[in-house]
């Protein structure tokens, strides 16, 4: 069948709809401010590593989640890719990563929310703009710009999803790509467990 405009933008727009669970994920550690759980975990044994990695295990299944009900929603509305079954699971298996990039986002924007509704807007304000930096709605033509936007994770995950699902890529083509966003992704939780740690489980 030939191809529409929207199966081109459609990698584009999952990867908008991953994004704005940084909100959700900033505004969930905010509240445990506002709900004083972090002045008593101060006095236990509990390091920023303990509490941030403990709370990305619970978002980690709700992010795959909402990748098949992106996937799902992109399909009913006449999305065709290129390739078969195959493609289709290794491009939500980059999906669940760009996922858990938005979480690692979340939890370092959480580290400098004053407030629920701080981190809220601090979310919107962050992940909202990123979409457009990345290339999700707009292309940018090869340059200084792609290269400096190339270490960020969802952008390695928006390539990934537009080779594997507009291209036909397989997976040793996009293996660069994701072995990127993985790294990306991990240097991101490391700055987000550094970042709580100096702002909000410092002793008063």
């Amino acid at each position: 069948k030939e191809s529409s405009n929207f199966d081109y933008f459609a990698p584009g727009i999952i990867i908008f709809g991953l994004l704005l669970g940084v909100i959700a994920v900033a505004e969930s550690l905010a509240r445990e401010v506002e709900t004083n759980t972090l002045p008593r975990l101060k006095v236990s044994l509990m390091s920023s590593f303990d509490l941030l990695f403990g709370s990305l295990l619970p978002w980690t299944p709700f992010a795959e989640f909402q990748v098949l009900i992106l996937f799902g929603f992109a399909l009913a509305l006449g999305f065709n890719w290129v390739g078969g079954a195959t493609s289709l699971l290794l491009a939500i298996m980059i999906g669940c990563i760009v996922g858990i990039a938005c979480i690692a986002l979340g939890m370092l924007l959480a580290a400098f929310a004053k407030s629920q509704e701080h981190a809220s807007s601090l979310g919107t304000l962050v992940a909202v703009p990123m979409s457009f930096v990345i290339g999700v709605f707009i292309g940018f033509p090869p340059g200084l710009f792609t290269k400096i936007i190339a270490f960020l994770p969802w952008r390695q995950g928006l390539l990934s999803l537009l080779g594997v699902l507009s291209y036909g890529s397989t997976l040793e083509e996009v293996a660069p790509n994701i072995i990127a966003m993985v790294i990306e992704t991990a240097v991101l939780f490391a700055a987000g467990v550094i970042a709580f740690s100096k702002l909000r489980l410092k002793a008063e």
